[in-house]
């Protein structure tokens, strides 16, 4: 399930020098470089960016005027988006327990995770640029804490150039979670939320809900 978040103010709470690369529990994809040789295309580029002196209005009208570089006219701008939808988005994510699927019971002192994948598809992937907020959240069943893991909040770079796909572990330290409260359960959901470059919060989030986890603390004598 998808939502959808509207634009706000420049978030204080993000800092661009933590940002951080994404840790694949798989080979992640090779970025391809992208370079333009064309020296024409580069002046032509140029010249469209020279600043123009522009006129007052004539006769109440925005167009038509002449100045003393070039003549312009009525001008018309097209962005062609050969799918439909341009741009859609998927997400899923799976609890580990020492590196293997977990049944859902963890024992306190080993280390778990979550692993997540998340993707976008479309036209418009290749423009899309920014930041990825992915954060665990836990909440117990009964009397107990809540947490937001990771400890310290993290953002991971899109790579536009890519093949869209992100692949991202959330590791949890062995005792964080203890089993106090008679092992109270926990509901685990995982949330992803995109980041502009202006380091606002753009509109693309989702989210995964996860199995109900419980935490037992065993006697070592009978492992």
């Amino acid at each position: 399930m998808v939502a959808t978040l509207e634009k706000s103010n420049e978030l204080d709470e993000f800092n661009l020098d933590e940002v951080s690369e994404v840790e694949p529990f798989r080979e992640d994809e090779e970025n391809e470089e992208f370079s333009n040789e064309n020296a024409e295309g580069d002046e032509a580029l140029r010249l469209l960016e020279t600043p123009v002196k522009l006129p007052e209005k004539t006769n109440g009208k925005d167009w038509g005027w002449l100045d003393e570089h070039r003549h312009f006219g009525r001008c018309n701008f097209e962005v062609g988006v050969p799918n439909y939808p341009p741009l859609t988005g998927g997400l899923r994510a799976q609890i580990y327990e020492n590196g293997r699927p977990t049944n859902s019971i963890i024992r306190a002192d080993k280390e778990w995770s979550v692993r997540a994948h998340w993707y976008l598809k479309g036209a418009l992937k290749d423009c899309i640029c920014g930041y990825w907020c992915l954060n665990l959240f836990g909440e117990s069943i009964g009397p107990g804490p809540e947490f937001v893991i990771p400890y310290h909040r993290k953002l991971i770079p899109l790579r536009p150039c890519g093949r869209g796909h992100y692949f991202h572990e959330i590791k949890v330290r062995p005792g964080y979670i203890t089993p106090k409260h008679c092992s109270a359960p926990y509901k685990l959901v995982v949330g992803v939320t995109y980041i502009t470059p202006c380091k606002i919060r753009g509109p693309m989030a989702g989210f995964c809900e996860l199995p109900t986890v419980q935490f037992y603390e065993s006697n070592k004598r009978f492992t």
